[in-house]
């Protein structure tokens, strides 16, 4: 799955800089990019990854996970990155209308997408200590760099810089992503002077000096 996202993460940056050689007095940074096969195949792409999984949450959600709370009906902690996909429907939605604000109504929406995801971070990583949570602390601050370049892409729709920034933060994601997955979860690839942990609420790395 990572690579899969990271394949869209270069599509980005690579398109830019294509756009930008081809009409560079006449660029306008776009918030996705079509193909010669479906216009929207990038978010067709990103809401069916992993189809299998968005569709256990959306259709067939578990009895220890439902989408709302069954007392008061919010949505819990572990639902809200469902309801994230969501912003990929709307994008489209913005796209068909054909409203003179869709182009800043779709960079908002994407900047509300990844300010969701920053909120979930943060509240996953809250008792992260030590080198997990100084990883996690480097991918809130990308996430924050995102955001802040979507919200400056509204405004300045024809910025080369502030777009190339934007698509090579979240190609950072990507490999960040990538990264924990096979340094921090492989135990024979965990850094040198460090270690697993095991206690009651889990198991996480940790290093000499921080137990």
């Amino acid at each position: 799955m990572g690579l899969c996202f990271l394949a869209i993460g270069l599509w980005h940056p690579f398109n830019h800089i294509k756009l930008h050689a081809l009409h560079p007095e006449s660029y306008i940074a776009q918030p996705w990019f079509s193909t010669s096969k479906s216009k929207y195949l990038e978010l067709f792409f990103s809401m069916g990854i992993p189809p299998l999984t968005i569709m256990k949450e959306l259709i067939i959600p578990s009895s220890t996970q439902p989408l709302l709370d069954p007392h008061d009906k919010t949505i819990p902690f572990q639902s809200l990155v469902i309801f994230e996909h969501f912003s990929f429907f709307f994008a489209i939605l913005l796209d068909i209308s054909r409203s003179k604000a869709r182009y800043g109504l779709t960079l908002f929406l994407k900047a509300l997408a990844y300010l969701q995801g920053l909120f979930l971070v943060h509240i996953h990583t809250i008792d992260h200590k030590g080198l997990l949570g100084q990883y996690h602390l480097l991918l809130q601050l990308l996430i924050l760099v995102v955001i802040a370049t979507f919200i400056l892409g509204i405004s300045l729709s024809k910025s080369f810089l502030a777009s190339f920034v934007c698509s090579l933060t979240i190609v950072f994601i990507v490999v960040w992503f990538i990264f924990i997955g096979v340094m921090l979860w492989t135990p024979t690839l965990v850094l040198k002077g460090c270690f697993w942990h095991k206690d009651k609420s889990g198991q996480e790395v940790k290093c000499f000096g921080e137990c």
